[in-house]
């Protein structure tokens, strides 16, 4: 559930990050991976403790039973549809939340120099001019 919810969080960092013109891939302290959204990853850092604090108190609230989950052949565990929609509901939170964070590392980085290198990167320039 944590990694479902921390994709949805991803998700909407990797969004607020591309519309303020940001490459969700230059990563400031994770390392620039042409296969990872480094920068959203250091963003979303700031969003994950209310994150936890949400599933935390979603699993003291919610009676499980074995029908929110299933096994795989290889022993991994997944969630089922009856439980994904109720973690897909809280994409508005992080939405929010994120925005916030973005609003402020935007903040931070139009005072450094180096903002140019993180705005436009090449992988986005002929997309977003």
């Amino acid at each position: 559930m944590l990694n479902y919810l921390y994709a949805l969080l991803v998700a909407e960092t990797r969004f607020g990050l591309l519309k303020r013109g940001f490459d969700p891939i230059a990563g400031i302290v994770h390392t620039d991976n042409q296969y990872r959204d480094s920068f959203a990853y250091d963003v979303m850092e700031a969003v994950r403790p209310e994150v936890d604090a949400w599933l935390l108190e979603h699993i003291q609230r919610h009676e499980f039973t074995k029908q929110d989950f299933y096994e795989k052949r290889d022993g991994g565990i997944r969630l089922t549809l009856k439980i994904t929609p109720v973690l897909g509901e809280t994409i508005s939170i992080w939405s929010e939340n994120i925005e916030t964070v973005i609003n402020h590392v935007e903040g931070i980085l139009l005072n450094h120099e180096a903002i140019d290198q993180i705005r436009h990167h090449k992988k986005y320039r002929k997309k977003i001019n």
